[in-house]
């Protein structure tokens, strides 16, 4: 039943050109940039140019939050036949965005996510983007069903930590500090505060400057 739930309760937050010339680096790349800036046509050209799972799921990603569009989720797939780690979070990622929407789904939509996130793990556990998800569903999870801050604040170190070391294309690593911020401060700890003002000291880009002055 843990297992279940545990993605009933998922709420993710809510990666360009139109040149398909890019490298799939460069397109996720292009992404990331416009969404940094709130670029939403820039955003919607990187999601016509997208050529593979992994770069439409990533744009949509980045694309819905700001925009709210329903259509840019409705038709998202059920399942892969195939895909690597990062495709199987991104889609968890665009089913939770379906659960917001339509809480009519949350049983059906929150065991295909954590099917997804099952799949992703056995794939590669160190996927930056299946922790941030994983961590965000322990960060929204009741406590009754096994959720945490502190469970939640290890996938975000760890996410962050890979993101450092192996700089994947179209992640920042300010995806997941801004997340280790939030569970710090849900847990009151006491370096939270000066956690957040040292992120907000390094110029932030808009998105990430938003999220640290008002959180969801």
């Amino acid at each position: 039943m843990i297992a279940l739930t545990k993605y009933l309760f998922l709420f993710v937050l809510v990666i360009i050109t139109n040149g398909s010339s890019l490298p799939p680096s460069g397109l996720s790349e292009e992404i990331q940039d416009a969404y940094e800036r709130k670029d939403t046509a820039r955003l919607r050209k990187a999601l016509q140019a997208a050529s593979t799972p992994s770069e439409k799921f990533l744009a949509i990603y980045r694309l819905y939050p700001l925009t709210l569009d329903k259509s840019l989720i409705r038709n998202i797939p059920t399942e892969l036949k195939q895909g690597s780690a990062r495709e199987y979070a991104l889609l968890a990622a665009l089913w939770s965005y379906r659960i917001n929407e339509d809480k009519s789904m949350l049983i059906s939509a929150g065991m295909r996510i954590n099917g997804l996130l099952d799949k992703a793990k056995r794939l590669n556990p160190n996927e930056p983007v299946y922790l941030l998800v994983d961590g965000q569903g322990l960060f929204y999870m009741p406590g009754v069903f096994g959720g945490s801050y502190n469970k939640a604040l290890v996938r975000f170190r760890a996410a962050r930590d890979v993101i450092v070391r192996e700089k994947p294309a179209g992640l920042s690593r300010l995806d997941a500090e801004t997340w280790i911020w939030y569970a710090l401060h849900k847990q009151k700890a006491a370096n939270a505060q000066a956690y957040k003002q040292e992120l907000l000291g390094r110029g932030l880009p808009q998105i990430y400057r938003e999220f640290l002055l008002s959180p969801p």
